[in-house]
This record gives C-alpha cells, sequence and structure tokens, in this order.
C-alpha cells in the first residue's frame, strides 16, 4: 500500500495539539488551501484511537474542500476534531482545554478558520476567538 493509500498523506497539513496540562488532544486537518484558507467545524467527541481521529479529521476536511468548491465559496477545507476524554464535557476544565485548543488555532494566522459543529458550541468558539483566532458562526444560533 502506498502513502496515499494508507490516508498519511490525503491533506496538505495535519497538525496534531496536545497540552498535558489541561488534557488537549486535538487534530486540525487542512485539506486544501486553493480557493482560501480551510473552513470547517471543530468537533469534540470520543475516538476508539488517535489514529481514528486523524482520519475523521482529514475525511471532513476533504468533504469541506469540495463542499466549498461547488459552492464557488472563497474557502479550502479544514476540519478538526478534539479528542474528548470524558473529563472535559462540562465546566471550567472544558474552558481550559478549549481555551488552549484556540490557541493552537491562532498560531495558524488564519489558515484554519473554526466554527461550530458536533460537540461545539458558540461558546467554545467565543473562547477560541479570544485566544486571537478567526472563527466563523454564520447566524450566531447554538445548534445544540
Amino acid at each position: 500500500m502506498n502513502d496515499q493509500q494508507d490516508g498519511v498523506w490525503t491533506s496538505e497539513q495535519v497538525i496534531t495539539c496536545q497540552d498535558d496540562t489541561v488534557g488537549l488532544r486535538a487534530v486540525i486537518a487542512v485539506d486544501d488551501t486553493t480557493l482560501g484558507p480551510g473552513f470547517g467545524g471543530v468537533r469534540f467527541k470520543a475516538y476508539p484511537s488517535t489514529a481514528a481521529a486523524v482520519e475523521e479529521a482529514q475525511r471532513l476536511a476533504a468533504a469541506m474542500t469540495l463542499k466549498h468548491a461547488l459552492a464557488e465559496l472563497p474557502y479550502g477545507g479544514a476540519k478538526s476534531v478534539i479528542i474528548d476524554d470524558g473529563l472535559h464535557r462540562d465546566g471550567s476544565d472544558r474552558q481550559a482545554l478549549v481555551a488552549r485548543f484556540g490557541s493552537f488555532v491562532a498560531r495558524l494566522g488564519g489558515l484554519y478558520i473554526p466554527g461550530v459543529d458536533m460537540g461545539t458550541t458558540l461558546a467554545d468558539m467565543t473562547l477560541i476567538a479570544q485566544q486571537g483566532a478567526k472563527v466563523y458562526c454564520a447566524d450566531q444560533t447554538d445548534p445544540t
């Protein structure tokens, strides 16, 4: 099996984010920035393995690339996942975790624009934005 077939090299960029002080394990997959910065949601859910989280982030980012291209939007595809370890579902621990994730997003300098997705909220996007990252929330209503 070559690298393309095993999924390792299917994205333009894959960033792993880890911080033991808050328990953060996350993946940001930027699939393609040909049409503009990568835009896609942040999922917060449990995964059976780190490899499964990376694979899902890449698969979802590729779908966002196609979605934006078909809609003729000035964005590329990207997606991220925060691995839910069951300890950070609510409260101040979750806020620290999401804020730390936001600092990783901010480091990308606008290459990735996150939005609400499965398991995340507008409050989470606010925390990410407070770290200096650009975020997107179309109608400002929380889907959860």
